[in-house]
């Protein structure tokens, strides 16, 4: 089942009003993640842009592609360990910025359910896929890196470091939350 994702599909939606704060709440080695409402709701977002230019929508289709295999993952991974431990991916989705948005530098950004109490864990499997740098709360996940032998899966991910990050992650220590998974 996670050789291919084919059977991975999106939606196209042809226009969405967001509000966001004038400054992030947070940034990591690519993008920035601010607080973020749509026009038509109340629920809490985040809004998430790569700091660098030029990135495309295809980019973030990539991410999206990423975080639909780990939650193909964690659904493996729950029916082995059960409700106790399970654990789930939060769906993101990848938009098109327009030309007069405070985010036209960045082209495209994503956007994503906000979690109250959002921290940093790390996962780390044995075998072909390596995960990692995992944001989340309790059992709910976003941001997942994959990291795999295969050159030719996820070539738009900035992230993904092919076999020389198997080297450099078989030396990370968990953090006592995630070693209830390793």
């Amino acid at each position: 089942m996670m050789a291919h994702d084919d059977n991975i599909k999106s939606n196209v939606v042809q226009h969405l009003t967001i509000q966001t704060r004038s400054m992030p709440f947070g940034q990591g080695a690519m993008r920035t993640a601010s607080y973020a409402r749509t026009e038509a709701g109340k629920d809490r977002f985040v809004v998430k842009a790569f700091k660098k230019s030029g990135i495309k929508i295809a980019h973030l289709a990539e991410d999206m592609r990423i975080q639909a295999l780990c939650k193909a993952f964690a659904l493996e991974f729950n029916a082995l360990v059960g409700k106790r431990y399970s654990i789930d991916f939060m769906v993101t989705a990848a938009l098109q910025v327009e030309s007069s948005s405070t985010y036209a530098k960045s082209g495209c950004i994503s956007l994503e359910p906000f979690i109250q109490g959002l921290c940093q864990v790390q996962q780390q499997p044995p075998g072909y896929f390596l995960i990692n740098d995992l944001q989340g709360v309790g059992g709910i996940l976003t941001d997942p890196t994959v990291q795999t032998a295969d050159s030719e899966r996820f070539k738009l991910s900035d992230n993904n470091l092919v076999v020389e990050s198997m080297k450099i992650f078989s030396v990370h220590e968990c953090n006592p939350y995630a070693e209830r998974w390793s």
